[in-house]
């Protein structure tokens, strides 16, 4: 039975500490065209990295991260400049690593 609480503890404890750390993120989904896909890539900030799909038609890659609020203030401009489109910023709930 301690072994079933001690679970129980831990996994409150990990969904705790995902929902603190996630009031410091933020998600962005984004497109990019083909042509500038890696000046966008060395842009973005990640947890590991951004996921990145082909567009089924028009050359171009839909972009998913997550970064700290703070630097997507300032990224979002830096990436319409670029020539990103469709950006849409979203809250994140939690973040467990």
């Amino acid at each position: 039975k301690d072994t079933w609480k001690r679970a129980k503890i831990e996994e409150l404890k990990y969904m705790l500490a995902g929902a603190r750390l996630a009031q410091e993120y933020t998600g962005v989904m984004l497109h990019a065209q083909a042509k500038f896909l890696k000046k966008v890539i060395v842009l973005l900030p990640a947890l590991k990295a951004p996921t990145i799909t082909r567009l089924k038609e028009g050359g171009a890659f839909d972009i998913l991260t997550v970064a700290k609020k703070q630097e997507m203030r300032l990224l979002i401009p830096r990436l319409k400049k670029l020539g990103c489109t469709d950006i849409v910023e979203f809250p994140v709930n939690k973040v467990v690593l």
